[in-house]
């Protein structure tokens, strides 16, 4: 249809080279020539514009949709005596949390490698910069994991959970999987554990010489306490 509209306007050989070229649409645009008359030039003009910028926008938005499937995420908690967590992601105070000693851990161990603190704010994360860059052709200051910004952003209101997330983004698409991760350092179980599965963790802690505690409801206020059971 290009082709067809630069008869007569373009010779032969220009656009042959456009064709051949990294950006067929970007050759042709600048081989228009200024003197040719304003309504074919900038209809013509108009016409290549926009779609290069429509394919521009495509392949941006292909590419983000691509890093979202070799994304995944893994999250933590700076604190173990949360109300609302133990009631979200514990079975509602039955299930228990688990306590890793990050600082005895090596640099380059798999559980500490891009764990990153998340930062909670009222503000979205804008990845326009970083989207122009992509589309830019030289990409000279393209960074592959630039998008990693955007995903460790979370609403201000959650920012009691003090969450930490393990990002990790693969060459290719990867089923979901086991990280290695060290012993834990504690074991805390919930307030309202049932008893047979408090035995069988103690059993299974004891042979591991992991910590165990258990939280129970303050008496006088809204808080969990800790007690330690072996």
């Amino acid at each position: 249809m290009i082709s067809e509209n630069l008869q007569g306007i373009l010779p032969e050989e220009q656009i042959e080279n456009a064709k051949r070229s990294r950006d067929p649409l970007k050759a042709l645009a600048g081989y228009i020539p200024d003197s040719i008359s304003a309504t074919s030039g900038l209809k013509l003009r108009a016409e290549l514009c926009s779609k290069q910028a429509k394919g521009l926008v495509e392949r941006t938005i292909s590419t983000i949709q691509q890093w979202r499937k070799l994304t995944k995420l893994c999250s933590f908690s700076a604190i173990n005596d949360s109300l609302l967590m133990w009631g979200h992601y514990a079975d509602n105070h039955r299930g228990f949390c688990l306590e890793y000693d990050l600082e005895g851990l090596d640099a380059d161990h798999s559980l500490r490698e891009k764990l990153y603190p998340v930062i909670y704010t009222n503000e979205i994360y804008d990845l326009t910069p970083w989207a122009q860059t992509l589309a830019n052709q030289d990409r000279g200051g393209f960074n592959v994991e630039l998008p990693i910004l955007c995903v460790i952003y979370k609403c201000d209101e959650w920012k009691y959970e003090e969450e930490w997330r393990k990002v990790s983004v693969t060459p290719t698409v990867q089923p979901d999987h086991n990280v290695l991760v060290p012993i834990p350092a504690r074991v805390f179980l919930g307030s309202k554990m049932e008893a047979a599965n408090v035995e069988q963790l103690r059993t299974i802690c004891s042979y591991k010489g992991i910590e165990v505690w258990q939280m129970r409801l303050a008496e006088d206020k809204f808080k969990l306490v800790p007690d330690r059971l072996s």
